[in-house]
């Protein structure tokens, strides 16, 4: 007996809306369970470290700027009235972060591929990658997963051409991390793809450069706000990594991690249909420029660094997806352009 066209449709094509919205609640439920329960650190310790950052007394110094999950962290005790345990507030803070840029970054795919199943492929590529890097750290950081929801804006923004809103990102950004410095070189990457070295793309490659200088600022700001006078030196992370080289021949350590977590990715870029669209030539660069600094800068045996790179080439990876299924919603602001 042969089978209606119904019946033999595979799972992903009966996929509605509403359930990929609740597969991606319950991504963010895995990625805060399991960061919670990989780390050897307690919620006593996680709540001092975010009440001394908004004290003026962050550890290490160089963290005085991150108060963005704090003010959410305190907000969530304060709501609680007391009733609930210091355990409680953190893993209702990290759930509530969690959804936020699992959700926001999913609706900000949809925007690029005008298609829910790619944005929950990309979400998905996101939480395998995440997954890692809970486990080279005793402690959380309550900014990975706003690290994840605004590379993706800054990306959307690049795309879409949105100065005013990629301003705000950039701001936000800075009280989260010092990633935020990354929307300007995406924005510049993305403009670099479509115009190369243009007398129309010298105003990208300027607002790039102020979206630098701004996210700059507005860390500077934040750490003098928070903590006046305060002496505060800027680590290489590099020379950590060259002092103590012994490190990367660990079989078993945040080396083999983070090759975990990029083969994936690299296998399913290097069979993306060529050419690719331009936006995610772009995108991909970001991710290699961004890469440098990250590794040069940041703590290298710590694999969350490598969170806003991760977010970068997986946006990449899903334009090219969405352009080899003919999606190409993501691109209506290059074929508006070459059509001027």
């Amino acid at each position: 007996m042969d089978e209606s066209p119904s019946s033999a449709e595979t799972p992903i094509a009966t996929l509605t809306y509403r359930s990929a919205i609740l597969i991606v609640i319950c991504l963010a439920l895995l990625s805060t369970e399991i960061s919670i329960n990989t780390r050897s650190v307690s919620f006593d310790a996680g709540l001092k470290w975010a009440l001394d950052a908004l004290g003026g007394h962050a550890d290490p110094p160089e963290w005085q700027n991150r108060v963005l999950f704090p003010f959410f962290l305190l907000a969530i005790r304060a709501l609680g009235h007391g009733m609930i345990s210091v355990g409680q507030a953190w893993r209702a803070a990290r759930f509530g972060v969690a959804v936020f840029a699992y959700v926001g970054a999913y609706f900000a795919f949809m925007r690029m591929t005008r298609d829910f199943r790619f944005a929950l492929i990309a979400i998905v590529l996101i939480t395998y990658g995440y997954l890692w890097t809970t486990m080279s750290a005793g402690w959380e950081a309550g900014g990975d997963f706003f690290d994840i929801f605004f590379l993706v804006i800054f990306a959307l923004c690049s795309i879409q051409k949105s100065y005013l809103w990629m301003l705000v990102a950039v701001v936000m950004a800075a009280s989260n991390r010092e990633s935020a410095l990354f929307g300007g070189i995406v924005w510049a990457c993305v403009a670099y793809a479509r115009e190369q070295f243009t007398v129309r793309a010298l105003r990208d490659y300027a607002f790039g450069l102020f979206c630098v200088l701004l996210a700059a600022l507005t860390v500077y700001l934040l750490r003098a706000l928070f903590a006046p006078g305060i002496a505060i030196k800027q680590n290489l992370g590099i020379i950590t990594v060259l002092v103590h080289w012994r490190w990367l021949l660990m079989p078993f350590g945040s080396v083999s991690m983070i090759a975990a977590a990029i083969f994936p990715l690299a296998w399913i870029a290097l069979h993306l249909q060529k050419p690719l669209p331009k936006e995610a030539k772009g995108l991909f660069w970001a991710t290699l420029i961004c890469g440098v600094i990250t590794g040069t800068f940041g703590r290298m045996e710590e694999t969350r660094i490598w969170v806003p790179c991760l977010v970068l080439a997986v946006t990449a990876i899903i334009l090219g997806l969405a352009n080899d299924a003919g999606g190409m919603g993501f691109s209506v602001v290059s074929r508006n352009e070459r059509n001027d």
